[in-house]
């Protein structure tokens, strides 16, 4: 039998955030704090998005208040964001990344 876990069951993680541009998905920045990762997010998205139109989809695993708040910040960061869209992460995402986790893709508007 072995013994009882000592890890206090009330100790919670800080968010973090992990952001990737590239094909390979290799980490590019860690951002902590809820507020922080979603700026982070918005600001990248912008940042790809530049001056072109575009559609984002925001993809989560789970509903939750962040996914508006990440949504409103996007559409103040993207001057000509055409579409946007909150869609359910695929269960291959969601084995990955975990409960919480937010994505964001952006397309030039065809």
């Amino acid at each position: 039998m072995s013994p009882p876990s000592t890890a206090s069951p009330t100790r919670r993680s800080t968010p973090t955030a992990t952001t990737s541009t590239s094909t390979t998905g290799a980490p590019r920045t860690r951002v902590p704090g809820t507020r922080r990762a979603l700026n982070r997010l918005a600001d990248l998205a912008a940042s790809h998005a530049g001056d072109r139109p575009v559609d984002v989809a925001v993809a989560c695993v789970t509903r939750s208040d962040r996914e508006m708040t990440l949504i409103r910040r996007l559409r103040e960061r993207i001057p000509r964001l055409n579409d946007i869209m909150l869609v359910e992460a695929s269960t291959v995402i969601i084995a990955h990344v975990g409960p919480g986790a937010l994505g964001v893709t952006v397309a030039p508007t065809l």
